[in-house]
């Protein structure tokens, strides 16, 4: 249980954009908790010398947004299972004078579908990107055996490349019973168009529309109406994916319903009591 005046924040740079302290000021608000949520820019120049001080102060939890949810790691006592996967935190719990680390996108994605889509078939998914948040998802649905049979992951060639892929293997090599997990190539577009055919739901976990209009899937034909789209992607207006998704009939979901649900799991690791889902949604969101 949190205690009066207990401090809570976000860690990243930039992050003045983040609707985080909203949602967790009003839930404090909502539940009479005498507690605030801040932010805490740090600028990566700055990392080595000012994250310790945070962390040795007043502060009861942290979230961590890019680009710090791998160099927070050194500084932590216990990770959990994902975040030991994923190589990955965004929320920082300080209990019992230990400091634990996790990450809650991979389950606040799910919780956001589920909310949603409460009967939604997840036999086949087909997801755009390998980066961080894609990771977490992948690594919550086999560590918690989510009723899925097969996932197609298209990654860009790079630098990624060959990581992502060692983290697939590095997946099965925890559960070989699991999902089966298949890679492809960014621009084998028949395989694409294959996959997203037989999938139910497809996510895009890349950046390709956040500050432009671009759509990570070229051919709009490529999707259909029984496919439920969901673009990580949280901003004011609809992303180009989402706008043709719409036009072919997909249902569709964006990034702020992850954002809202993760929030939730990392607002019950901070104090013990459940964010109150619907009172947030009702009154900052028209649409998760």
């Amino acid at each position: 249980m949190t205690k009066k005046n207990d401090r809570f924040g976000l860690i990243g740079y930039p992050i003045e954009h983040s609707k985080s302290p909203a949602l967790h000021n009003e839930a404090f608000k909502f539940l009479q908790m005498n507690s605030v949520y801040e932010l805490y820019p740090i600028r990566p120049e700055n990392f080595i010398q000012e994250f310790p001080d945070l962390l040795n102060s007043s502060v009861k939890g942290l979230n961590v947004t890019m680009p710090y949810k791998k160099d927070v790691i050194p500084y932590i006592d216990t990770l959990d299972p994902i975040s030991l996967l994923t190589q990955s935190v965004n929320t920082i719990i300080k209990k019992d004078n230990r400091i634990h680390g996790t990450s809650t996108d991979g389950i606040g994605f799910f919780r956001s579908l589920y909310y949603k889509n409460p009967v939604i078939q997840l036999d086949q998914i087909t997801i755009l990107g390998c980066g961080g948040a894609a990771r977490s998802i992948l690594a919550t649905a086999v560590i918690n055996h989510l009723p899925i049979r097969t996932i197609h992951i298209f990654q860009r060639e790079g630098t990624h490349f060959n990581e992502c892929r060692n983290f697939i293997h590095e997946l099965q090599v925890y559960d070989s019973n699991s999902i089966q997990i298949q890679f492809f190539e960014w621009n084998d577009y028949e395989q694409l168009r294959a996959s997203l055919a037989k999938s139910r739901l497809c996510i895009n976990c890349t950046s390709i529309g956040l500050m432009d209009e671009n759509s990570p899937i070229s051919d709009m034909n490529f999707l259909h109406s029984d496919l439920h789209v969901y673009d990580i992607i949280y901003k004011e207006h609809e992303t180009t994916l989402i706008r043709q998704a719409k036009a072919r009939g997909c249902s569709c979901q964006s990034g702020i319903g992850m954002l809202l649900f993760q929030g939730a799991e990392s607002f019950y690791h901070f104090t013990g009591q459940p964010m109150p889902i619907d009172h947030l949604t009702g009154i900052h969101l028209n649409e998760i």
